[in-house]
């Protein structure tokens, strides 16, 4: 009899719960006060905070959050965890198909008819092992005020449930942090309302009392709420903005952060000017000033000499004016992407002036320095969407470095030649590195592939490897690791979202920091070098040192590890080839003192960097 092609369409639906849907928060530029997260107890508590921490610097840039109990503070947060339980139950999934049909309907007509007609005689069932993972965790919350005060007090159970089945991979720690996430985006909500209501008891105790005195000179712009007046821009198709909500204008110049934006403040309303067509014209000038004449007919100026210096046709780079007294001729999608594409030029020209190409005045490398750099090279590579976060942090106040800059800077060149997206972070302190993770960690799910390299000071305390901000203290006693250092364990299992994540970490430094704890009492375990670390499928870490050793700074321009790396990342090999190469040189360079490591679980075929 001859065979029918059978068309065998299955609905499964899965049996997981659904998470509550996390709050929505929008940004609050205007609130400039201070948290501290006073008191927290209880299992899974310091993640928990940090959590928190991520979740305010997000939604409240211009305020600040410490964890430190001495300092006073307009808000003060008391954090318990009454219960953090994770829990493994059987969930086996039954799977039922036919082994056997019925002969076709002979009164069917055509192909599709046929099949469809044949019945089912006899069933196979098939039972497949599948786990329910379930975290549950149990939060109490109380917000006071510099006064002690109690202002409110919640209490709260978060559960997530991922039901893991045979042959698929699942993260009881990614689990976790996405639990602890939620419960640190629901204290960040109730202290938004906290801080809502308090701002608006107090502005009506002020409007009783006397009128708000705003700055002149802004002309008729309707307010963006919790936004001053002199920072509110008006687009052309009408709609407004806080200039606080685009990364453009939180850049640093001459050494003073946020330039532009303490201008406004300063002079009640700015305008600025910079390149109209960066393509032909990639030169990162811009001025501003009170008067738009002026700062276009500087940026003018100043754009064609650099042009002239840079060997750059003159007649192709001219200034246009971006904002005009706060008010732009561009709508608000336009003004994104202009400003978008002045940081990729800002930030590539920064690249190249850190190694000694292309020096240009107009690009200040300057402390927690930040763009974008998306290349537009679109030659065929292995590795495709690709989103890298590259740090490196040498200016540490008691034990400097001199090669991270270095090393950052000349990575995120060679990513930045192989067509990646890449964010760049100079000596950044702690502020500067989580809202550097958070924004990585919105975008870092768009991408196939999630890169973190680091070049620093790093720690190993309990048995979790830390980053250190610019800003610790290298000493003991004046330093919790818990919550001044960045947990890379955390990095990796709950910023980077893509499905394959690759780990750099030249960060086994030797450091004061790691000497002065080992020597203490009662400060919990710390050892030298770096920890081993578990790894999800789909990622691959990479140490510059076997864990429990230190590494070598270097004597050259890069440390032995990152120098191995960029002499090998072209060659267009597997990644895991690269780096037993990079392992051979170093041990060659050191002598055998060094030893870079790396712990994968890979999955798929080759992962090729380089698309020389």
């Amino acid at each position: 009899m001859k065979r029918l092609f059978i068309p065998f369409i299955a609905l499964i639906l899965g049996g997981c719960a659904i998470a509550p849907e996390s709050p929505k928060l929008t940004v609050n530029p205007g609130f400039t006060g201070s948290v501290k997260l006073a008191n927290t107890s209880g299992k899974r508590a310091e993640q928990v905070a940090r959590s928190i921490e991520s979740e305010f610097i997000r939604i409240f840039p211009a305020g600040s959050i410490s964890s430190s109990k001495s300092i006073s503070a307009q808000y003060a947060i008391d954090l318990q965890v009454n219960d953090a339980r994770l829990s493994q139950t059987s969930a086996n999934r039954e799977e039922k198909n036919c082994a056997r049909y019925s002969d076709p309907d002979p009164k069917a007509q055509g192909f599709i008819a046929q099949a469809l007609s044949r019945k089912c005689l006899s069933w196979e069932t098939k039972i497949i092992q599948c786990t329910l993972n379930s975290y549950e965790l149990d939060v109490q919350l109380r917000i006071g005020d510099a006064q002690k005060r109690s202002l409110l007090s919640d209490r709260k159970v978060f559960q997530q449930n991922e039901r893991v089945c045979q042959g698929s991979a699942g993260s009881t720690t990614g689990l976790m942090a996405k639990t602890e996430q939620d419960a640190g985006q629901w204290v960040i909500s109730l202290l938004s309302q906290t801080i809502n209501t308090q701002s608006t008891l107090a502005g009506q105790k002020i409007n009783s009392q006397e009128p708000v005195k705003q700055h002149q000179g802004t002309g008729n712009i309707p307010q963006v709420s919790g936004c001053p007046l002199q920072q509110t821009i008006k687009f052309a198709d009408g709609s407004t903005d806080c200039m606080s909500n685009y990364s453009f204008f939180s850049q640093s110049f001459d050494n003073k952060k946020a330039a532009m934006l303490s201008f406004a403040d300063e002079k009640g309303k700015i305008s600025i000017a910079l390149a109209k067509d960066l393509k032909a014209c990639p030169l990162s000038i811009i001025n501003w000033s009170a008067n738009s004449s002026w700062a276009l007919e500087t940026c003018n100026q100043r754009i064609k000499k650099q042009a002239t210096d840079e060997k750059i046709n003159p007649n192709n780079c001219q200034c246009e004016t971006l904002i005009d007294e706060q008010e732009s001729k561009l709508t608000r999608q336009e003004f994104q992407r202009k400003t978008d594409e002045y940081l990729a030029t800002r930030s590539a020209r920064l690249i190249a002036s850190n190694i000694g190409q292309t020096p240009s005045t107009s690009v200040i490398a300057t402390p927690a320095s930040n763009s974008t750099v998306t290349s537009s090279n679109s030659s065929a590579q292995t590795a495709k969407s690709v989103y890298a976060l590259v740090i490196g942090n040498g200016k540490y106040k008691n034990a400097g470095l001199t090669n991270p800059t270095n090393d950052a800077s000349e990575i995120a060149k060679r990513f930045t030649q192989y067509g990646f997206t890449v964010r760049l972070y100079l000596d950044a302190d702690r502020k500067t590195l989580i809202k550097a993770l958070t924004e990585f960690q919105a975008q870092s799910a768009n991408f196939e592939t999630n890169i973190l390299f680091y070049a620093g000071h790093g720690i190993q305390f309990n048995g979790t490897n830390y980053i250190i901000p610019t800003d610790m203290v290298l000493e003991a006693g004046s330093a919790s690791i818990d919550f001044d250092a960045i947990s890379t364990n955390q990095i990796v299992d709950k910023y980077m979202r893509g499905k394959t994540k690759l780990v750099f970490l030249d960060a086994c430094r030797d450091n004061p920091l790691a000497r002065s704890f080992m020597a203490s009492r009662g400060v919990g375990s710390v050892l030298k070098g770096l920890a081993p670390m578990d790894v999800a499928s789909g990622t691959l870490i990479s140490y510059a040192t076997k864990d429990g050793n230190v590494a070598i700074d270097g004597d050259g321009k890069n440390s032995p590890y990152t120098e191995a790396l960029l002499k090998h990342l072209d060659n267009r090999e597997d990644i895991s080839l690269i780096l037993r190469k990079v392992r051979q040189d170093v041990m060659n360079k050191t002598k055998g003192q060094q030893v870079p490591w790396d712990y994968g679980s890979l999955v798929g075929g080759q992962l090729i960097l380089s698309n020389k």
